[in-house]
């Protein structure tokens, strides 16, 4: 089954959607590089027009995300995507739905997954350094436990990429190209336009 690509659902699938995003919210609990979100956090995210989901009979199989920062910036994250159906282009897919929807915004992911590192080059994103975030940046998207981060202190957290040698649990910081072309002109500037979101597609 191919599923479907969802930006919106009419009002009487809300019902529907709702036990979808329960059973999805349940299933990153156990996953190693994510952080656990509410059924209601993910909805307001849907509802916002911030999400792409993928759905098989209203069974999430496929979840990505752009978390406000409260910054300027949002970070593209809780990128899911069910085992049953991986190695199939589903994570492409709906990163760069989304990508290609929200342009108008200025996006960063962080990541410590080696296969969402290589699929984001893949994708246009370009690698850069923590350094190169202002530190409310720094302290909106570093919000890992403090046993994940090996300190109290954000900081210091020891899988930064300019703090820690390079190994399989590095987090690194990616942006798409024109913002990263974009950083030092428009990062502290009112003056960035936003143009309007793409049409939804409605189930």
């Amino acid at each position: 089954m191919h599923g479907q690509l969802v930006y919106r659902v009419k009002v009487g699938n809300f019902l529907k959607l709702f036990v979808a995003f329960c059973l999805f919210a349940n299933k990153l609990r156990n996953e190693e590089h994510l952080l656990p979100k509410s059924p209601f956090d993910l909805m307001v995210q849907f509802f916002l027009g911030l999400s792409v989901v993928k759905i098989v009979g209203w069974k999430i199989v496929g979840h990505v995300t752009l978390w406000d920062l409260e910054t300027g910036w949002y970070e593209l994250g809780t990128l899911w995507v069910d085992p049953a159906m991986r190695k199939h282009g589903v994570g492409e897919e709906i990163m760069s739905n989304l990508l290609r929807q929200r342009d108008d915004l200025r996006i960063l992911m962080t990541t410590t997954n080696p296969i969402v590192k290589a699929m984001s080059a893949q994708l246009g994103l370009q690698k850069i350094s923590f350094h190169d975030l202002e530190p409310k940046v720094q302290a909106s998207t570093c919000v890992c436990s403090s046993a994940k981060m090996g300190t109290n202190d954000f900081r210091c957290c020891c899988q930064k990429d300019f703090l820690f040698k390079f190994s399989i649990k590095t987090c690194f910081v990616f942006v798409n190209k024109r913002l990263a072309k974009l950083l030092l002109l428009c990062y502290n500037s009112d003056t960035c336009q936003r143009s309007s979101v793409g049409r939804a597609v409605v189930l």
